[in-house]
Formats: structure tokens, C-alpha cells, sequence
């Protein structure tokens, strides 16, 4: 349903529909936070998979057979992050 189609519906679809579009992958990504930073991981640190990921990692939903996930959570409540990546060979 596109966001036309809600305003004719009225003010709450319309409503209902931005919050789908906007505070849904806030709430997805505020989980995925928590469920890493829950196994150990930590903030300001770049946790890279070297393999695919498979269903029994748990921290991806859907994996993809052909991607090589990475992930940060930068804490920047304190002070501006430097984010330096070194290149591997």
C-alpha cells in the first residue's frame, strides 16, 4: 500500500503506515544491539565473520549463503568516535 493510498484511508492508517515505515527498523536494530552486546560483544569495536554465516550464528535473522556480515555499535552518547579500518592482506 503506498503512503497516497493511506491518506485517503485516513489520519490513523496514514499514521499506522509511518510508523511501520520509520520506527520499525529503529526497534529492529535497538534489538539486534541488545542481543549482541548481551553475548559479549562490545561497543566501538568492529566485529567482522572471516565464513558465511549459517542459522545456528543466532544474531541473523536471514542469513545469506553468499555474504560475509560486519557489524559495529559505535557509543557516541560521550564523545565522537575515530573509526580507523586496517586493511588486511
Amino acid at each position: 500500500m503506498k503512503r497516497r493510498d493511506c491518506l485517503k484511508l485516513g489520519a490513523s492508517s496514514a499514521t499506522a503506515h509511518d510508523a511501520y515505515l520509520y520506527v520499525l527498523p529503529l526497534l529492529t536494530m535497538e534489538a539486534t544491539r541488545a542481543l549482541t552486546l548481551a553475548k559479549g560483544a562490545e561497543s566501538n569495536v568492529l566485529y567482522a565473520r572471516l565464513h558465511v554465516a549459517d542459522v545456528s550464528v543466532g544474531l541473523i535473522t536471514a542469513p545469506n549463503t553468499d555474504t560475509l556480515f560486519s557489524s559495529p555499535w559505535f557509543d557516541l552518547i560521550a564523545d565522537p568516535v575515530t573509526f580507523t579500518l586496517i586493511p588486511r592482506a
